[in-house]
């Protein structure tokens, strides 16, 4: 009984501040939502699952390849970039599009894992947050004068072997781009059926004047990004903490994605997901790794929020830095 006058509170709550939220504008009121969707129900339905190594991992990254030709993007300008590395055996790539090449030192990173776990078709894991990155690639593209900074979109292979994919890519960055690497959005889970779910920003380390420090379950590291996200969250939901009842919770120490890369590498980097909050945890989806992860109950009203949250903090982000 109480649970349920829980749920009926926060539910009103949520109305009431939707209704007070700001309407959209500059790169978050570009998204679209009906693109988000069909290319999510493309890569969970029309592809499927998306292990490491398979065939369908490999049309995976040459289906995205051409979708990003289509924008523009070109391997001859090196705004579209691939990078192979071999995992368990078998061979896979990385593919990153490069918004705003010309500019050069600090630069923002998107990073979106496109593989699957076997016999899962991986809408929510990871195909919602896959059609986030490709919507910022349409909304930037390779010139992009609203972004005064480059952005790299990254589309990373191998998450679900240990996050091969990501490793690789910050192994690749020179010492001087490291520096550099101003913050990495990540995307993973970024979409949901759960009514009771929140929008969840985790954080693993931040840098800091003396340093870059790790965080901790009683004290998360609140970093540029994950301040970035907070930020978008609340002009544009205009909701502050979860735990008063609303519907976003940031930050929280948690790992389980690509982050772990940037972090291990000193960088900012947060991971926007969708998680249901149970007490200190925030549990995943009973989809999560499982043939019913599919694309047909999902609210892709969440992926629009992912999505928006995504520009506007790429937006303030990259103010605070130009």
């Amino acid at each position: 009984m109480l649970r349920g006058w829980r749920i009926a509170l926060c539910a009103l709550v949520f109305v009431l501040l939707s209704a007070c939220s700001a309407q959209p504008t500059g790169l978050a009121a570009q998204v679209d939502v009906q693109r988000l969707e069909a290319d999510t129900r493309y890569l969970s339905q029309t592809i499927g699952p998306r292990p490491v190594g398979s065939e369908a991992e490999r049309v995976t990254a040459d289906w995205l390849a051409e979708r990003l030709r289509e924008l523009g993007f070109r391997e001859e300008d090196n705004t579209l970039q691939w990078q192979s590395l071999e995992v368990n055996g078998t061979t896979c790539r990385n593919l990153t599009a490069v918004c705003n090449a010309a500019l050069t030192e600090e630069f923002l990173v998107i990073v979106a894992h496109y593989d699957t776990v076997p016999d899962a078709p991986g809408a929510r894991d990871n195909g919602g947050s896959v059609a986030a990155a490709l919507e910022a690639a349409r909304i930037l593209g390779p010139l992009c004068e609203a972004m005064p900074v480059q952005v790299r979109i990254l589309f990373a292979a191998a998450e679900e072997t240990g996050f091969h994919g990501s490793a690789a890519w910050v192994q690749a960055l020179s010492e001087e781009e490291r520096a550099w690497c101003a913050g990495a959005f990540n995307m993973d889970i970024s979409v949901t059926s759960d009514p009771e779910a929140i929008f969840v920003v985790r954080t693993l380390g931040a840098r800091t004047e003396n340093g870059y420090v790790q965080g901790d379950a009683i004290a998360p590291a609140h970093n540029a990004v994950s301040r970035a996200a907070e930020r978008a969250y609340q002009t544009l939901y205009g909701a502050t903490d979860a735990d008063n009842g609303t519907e976003y919770r940031a930050p929280r120490h948690y790992g389980e994605s690509d982050q772990v890369s940037f972090n291990a590498a000193g960088i900012d980097a947060a991971n926007l997901c969708w998680r249901r909050p149970d007490g200190d945890f925030d549990l995943l989806p009973v989809e999560y790794h499982k043939p019913t992860d599919t694309a047909d109950e999902l609210d892709f009203s969440t992926l629009e929020t992912t999505a928006r949250c995504l520009m506007l903090g790429l937006e303030l982000l990259a103010a605070e830095l130009s």
